[in-house]
């Protein structure tokens, strides 16, 4: 008699599945048959060329369509050894574009890149029927393994380096040489700021103070220059990178490549800071690759 019961019983379960799932029909929750998967095709733009890792990054991101509600766009930027960053921005009711900043991926290596693109979309208001999904380009963005010194109150932080370089034990150990305005002597750096891979020089916003070799107060003219200290071979090439952290956050990048470096040999000014007092007792940086 029991095994009549679990017969029928096993043979209402299949009629009833067999009943409820007709061919095409899905169960699992998917969007897949249930609903049309629309995949937008944006574009994301960004003026930015290189950027060092968590370096603020502008992006703009255009979307085909508009929508009658507030839509929000994920940004991505990956690196080469998968480290990722991501932003929002939200695109407002019939508008196709919106901008935001986001921090780059950066890189392991002095001279490296990564990606950047739209990864995501989520409507705030969900049309009925519909699932979108969005891609876009991807910007490749030049980067490298500097790190950005933090930001301090009142002075100009210049950061001076260049590949494979350690906070001790260099093979290769350039001096940072800055002949400061008159009538100061020059700024000689020639060990490494503790926790920095680099130079570093601060240019206080004050006119006024003691200078040395970390510290400069002089408005005028500051020129920069290297003198090797210790050369795996000479003559040698090195690139180099300085990087410029402002007062209020912003940061610069300039790159280059100084050529037969000598050991002990002064080279030529390779950069140059003007440090200019305005009427109203602030201060304006202006920095030039020479």
């Amino acid at each position: 008699m029991k095994k009549i019961i679990y017969k029928l019983l096993l043979s209402s379960i299949v009629s009833f599945f067999l009943f409820s799932c007709e061919e095409g029909e899905r169960f699992s929750g998917s969007p897949e048959g249930n609903l049309e998967i629309v995949t937008l095709d944006a574009t994301i733009s960004s003026p930015t060329t290189f950027a060092l890792t968590n370096q603020k990054m502008p992006f703009t991101v255009t979307l085909p369509r508009t929508f009658a509600d507030t839509v929000k766009v994920e940004v991505t930027s990956i690196s080469n050894r998968g480290r990722r960053t991501r932003a929002y921005v939200e695109v407002l009711p019939n508008q196709l574009q919106a901008s935001e900043e986001i921090n780059a991926a950066g890189g392991a290596l002095f001279n490296t890149d990564f990606n950047m693109f739209i990864s995501a979309i989520e409507l705030y208001s969900v049309e009925k029927g519909k699932h979108y999904l969005i891609k876009s380009n991807t910007l490749v963005i030049e980067s490298g393994n500097t790190t950005i010194p933090d930001v301090t109150t009142g002075r100009l932080t210049v950061k001076f380096t260049w590949p494979e370089i350690v906070s001790t034990g260099n093979v290769n150990n350039l001096g940072l040489v800055i002949d400061r305005p008159d009538p100061v002597s020059n700024a000689i750096i020639n060990g490494f700021t503790s926790g920095e891979s680099g130079k570093l020089h601060f240019i206080n916003d004050l006119s006024t103070g003691t200078n040395s070799s970390t510290n400069s107060f002089n408005d005028g003219t500051y020129l920069f220059s290297v003198r090797p200290i210790l050369l795996e071979s000479s003559p040698k090439d090195f690139p180099y990178r300085i990087v410029l952290v402002y007062p209020d956050e912003k940061v610069e990048v300039y790159q280059g490549v100084l050529t037969g470096l000598t050991l002990n040999t002064l080279t030529q000014p390779f950069f140059k800071i003007e440090k200019i007092r305005n009427p109203d007792g602030s201060v304006t940086y202006i920095p030039t690759k020479l």
